[in-house]
């Protein structure tokens, strides 16, 4: 018999896409665990409606991975013992639908100890194009080994693989990644993460965090057309894959203003907590937090680039500013 496919899955306050998250999961999946993490918004109703949905409670009050992933683990192997294969996805992310490809059956029959990585498709607003970023940790055939934890933030690998596990790379299906469909709720989402990483890593420089968050922000970025056969499948299915709910406000924005009342503005001279276009009404910034932000952000494109005289000059200038003058 093939092993149960169970997905594990955070969520807070992702109505806006988790509809057509639950729906597209539920053609291909078994289980869909999903830790609700004190959601304000209708996601805990929303996830209700499907039969295949088991929900959980996530009691973190801020952002631990840790505690987050075991809690989906504990509970997967509540449901299947060790005999399962443990997806992970987030809410913004499904499946290319080509469940019934050759790939998809060598991936059930893979053995214990197995791991799946996918290509990971960044779908760009208005659904006519996208770029590859990458291949992202995706699925794991569960061979019974403990849960060990690792790390509060970005550590999607729920077993990081040892040196002799078998690690697969998925060619015909990948992930459709929702992210930058809606582009303000991942700015929002960043200026959060650069908040939290501020608190959580002190030591961390405030450029390499600057950085970390705008990568995508790079003309020489490959998008490619997306294919209608993704939307048309999908229809067979009975599921609108362009059916999400773009936002105008982002719980994030409140847990920053939460963070500067908090630590105090000070505490985030050199961080990004404010929308573009409101440099000067940045809260807590001098003048020179705000000459730093601001050449971080004219830099952005070519930094990004990682080739050129420019990027050389750029990337001479932030080893200065992070070597020299501690920023």
């Amino acid at each position: 018999m093939s092993k149960p496919i169970i997905v594990l899955t955070p969520v807070k306050n992702e109505s806006w896409i988790l509809p057509l998250f639950c729906a597209s999961t539920s053609i291909w999946a078994d289980y869909i665990v999903i830790a609700n993490q004190k959601s304000t918004d209708n996601s805990r109703e929303i996830a209700e409606k499907f039969s295949k949905v088991i929900l959980i409670e996530n009691s973190s009050t801020d952002l631990d991975e840790n505690h987050r992933d075991r809690i989906l683990v504990e509970k997967a192997r509540e449901l299947a013992g060790c005999n399962a294969i443990l997806f992970r996805l987030d809410a913004d992310e499904i499946l290319t639908p080509n469940f019934n490809s050759p790939e998809w059956k060598e991936l059930q029959e893979s053995p214990a100890g197995t791991f799946w990585r996918f290509n990971w498709l960044q779908i760009y607003p208005g659904f006519k194009k996208y770029w590859e970023n990458g291949t992202a940790f995706g699925a794991f055939v569960d061979d019974g080994r403990p849960y060990n934890g690792h790390g509060i933030i970005h550590a999607r690998e729920i077993f990081p693989p040892k040196e002799d596990d078998e690690v697969r790379i998925a060619t015909q299906i990948g992930f459709l990644h929702y992210q930058f469909v809606d582009w303000a709720r991942m700015q929002s989402k960043h200026r959060y993460y650069q908040c939290f990483e501020h608190i959580n890593f002190p030591n961390k420089s405030a450029i390499d965090i600057y950085r970390t968050y705008h990568w995508m922000y790079n003309p020489t970025l490959l998008k490619r057309n997306m294919p209608i056969q993704w939307i048309e499948d999908y229809k067979k299915y009975g599921v609108d894959i362009l059916d999400i709910t773009i936002e105008n406000e982002y719980w994030w924005d409140k847990k920053v203003e939460e963070y500067l009342t908090k630590y105090t503005p000070k505490y985030f001279c050199n961080i990004e907590t404010y929308k573009p276009g409101e440099l000067i009404k940045a809260k807590g910034k001098g003048f020179h937090d705000k000459m730093l932000l601001f050449y971080l952000r004219m830099t952005t494109s070519q930094y990004n680039r990682k080739q050129g005289r420019i990027y050389k000059v750029v990337h001479r200038i932030d080893n200065f500013l992070r070597n020299k003058l501690h920023l």
